[in-house]
């Protein structure tokens, strides 16, 4: 799969940047940028409506992309619906990282890559006709938002993030097809951490642990990405699942305040720890201690 362009990165950016609106109401530039991100927001939306075909030709203009230009995406192992879409079960998830074996995550981290893959994805009717619930609508709901600002946010967030608001978190929580990578990225290698360390757990097992709380994994990574990096360690992922390992979606899910209490506990070690280098016993009485802690 081929990284996409920095002229196609750069005019998502702008797109985005130029329909989202901004500011506080008194500000007389945020007022004079929101008045002209109006028609380019009703643009938009008409296209939603219009279905797939219409919002796919919409997007190519968008993005500098020629109507026959050929766009290097995966294909999706079957046709979603709306609801499955905005947030896949356990074993779609799984489907649908099976589809990307050869994504990288330099790749993967990119929006834009993401945005043209659902252009790819549109025009080889991988989604309903009906796109509002897809793209405007609320995560659990599918209800599209009273206001037209917050509808064209929920689209950009799924189709590859909003950086410009939601940082680089975004691609990595907001957009669901991205977020199902991702999540299954970090349980492959906790799940490889676990065989080197002698308490091995399947890649399967620890996808279901993090797929069990969706507000639990966007705080991991959240604080991951935002605020302490120290975390971003297979040994201390494989350590949270191994604790966490009852944890399904469909079950005992995983708490997500208690999760991120934990997490930043742990941060505190990573000051005098390389947790890389913790051996596995010691690592695991670590993350109980903390555990009971926050508990």
């Amino acid at each position: 799969m081929k990284a996409p362009s920095h002229a196609h990165r750069e005019r998502l950016s702008t797109w985005q940047t130029a329909a989202v609106q901004t500011g506080r109401k008194d500000d007389k530039h945020a007022t004079a940028h929101n008045e002209r991100a109006k028609p380019l927001q009703d643009e938009l939306v008409a296209a939603v409506k219009k279905g797939p075909q219409a919002l796919a030709s919409y997007m190519r203009g968008q993005l500098g992309l020629g109507v026959r230009q050929e766009i290097d995406a995966p294909e999706l192992p079957r046709p979603l619906t709306s609801s499955e879409y905005r947030d896949p079960p356990l074993a779609l998830e799984s489907d649908l990282c099976g589809a990307l074996p050869d994504l990288t995550p330099a790749i993967a981290a990119q929006p834009a890559f993401w945005a043209l893959c659902h252009i790819a994805w549109m025009e080889a009717e991988c989604f309903e006709p009906r796109l509002d619930p897809f793209f405007l609508g609320a995560k659990v709901t599918g209800k599209v938002p009273a206001t037209t600002d917050a509808a064209v946010r929920n689209l950009f967030r799924r189709i590859g993030g909003l950086p410009h608001v939601r940082g680089k978190l975004s691609v990595l929580v907001d957009c669901p097809i991205s977020c199902a990578w991702w999540r299954h990225r970090v349980a492959r290698l906790a799940a490889a951490e676990s065989k080197r360390v002698g308490e091995p757990f399947s890649v399967e097992d620890a996808h279901r642990v993090l797929h069990a709380g969706s507000d639990a994994w966007a705080r991991l990574v959240g604080d991951s990405v935002r605020r302490i990096t120290v975390v971003n360690s297979s040994r201390l992922h494989a350590a949270l699942i191994a604790e966490y390992f009852d944890a399904a979606r469909d079950g005992r899910g995983l708490p997500a305040k208690e999760f991120q209490a934990v997490v930043r506990e742990l941060a505190t070690f990573g000051k005098t720890l390389c947790f890389d280098t913790v051996p596995w016993r010691e690592m695991r009485e670590i993350v109980a201690r903390a555990v009971a802690t926050t508990r």
